[in-house]
């Protein structure tokens, strides 16, 4: 075993030795020496919008049927949830709330709407789109829908904070053919 000394000195190479006394010859673990006591470091919002970042929030996927038709209104919605999470960031207790703002719906024709809604199914409809080209032989539209999330927080159980910033999560694309219907004139019997 090496033993080592330290020699504190000043500017001009003088010892220094007030304000030292002597401790302990006793070699310990770290892991003995116990938490360092000091002042506990500060949470910033910015610390917390980074571990919800982390976290994750899962993509949203539009609800679209199986295919629509060139100039029919076509019903789309998704089903977002507010998310609660707990986290321990730094030694505090972190309670976060997630909540979806507005919806950014991606139509896969080079359109796109923002809405404060998530949509509905149909009869209740609210978020609709008309296609004016069918996509024929080539590849179907791709439809997503981008959610943006406001995100609360309190600390050891506080008063709840409102984070100034937003999180934006993409969707997940969803195929959508777009066909053309055809008149067929039928004889009557």
């Amino acid at each position: 075993m090496s033993l080592y000394a330290r020699q504190l000195t000043d500017a001009a190479g003088n010892k220094v030795r007030a304000g030292w006394e002597y401790q302990t010859s006793e070699c310990r673990e770290r892991s003995d020496l116990g938490p360092v006591q000091g002042p506990r470091r500060q949470l910033t919002w910015t610390t917390v919008l980074s571990a919800v970042r982390r976290v994750g929030i899962p993509a949203e996927q539009v609800e679209a049927p199986n295919y629509t038709l060139v100039n029919l209104e076509t019903t789309f919605y998704t089903t977002p949830e507010p998310i609660d999470r707990s986290l321990t960031l730094i030694g505090y207790a972190v309670d976060v709330h997630i909540e979806p703002t507005s919806y950014t719906w991606n139509w896969g024709d080079g359109s796109s709407d923002t809405t404060s809604t998530p949509g509905e199914p149909y009869p209740n409809t609210d978020v609709t789109h008309m296609y004016v080209d069918a996509t024929r032989d080539g590849p179907s539209n791709q439809v997503s829908v981008d959610v943006t999330y406001a995100v609360r927080y309190r600390v050891d159980g506080g008063e709840w904070l409102q984070i100034p910033e937003t999180i934006t999560i993409p969707g997940e694309a969803t195929s959508l053919p777009v066909k053309q219907a055809a008149a067929v004139l039928v004889a009557e019997d």
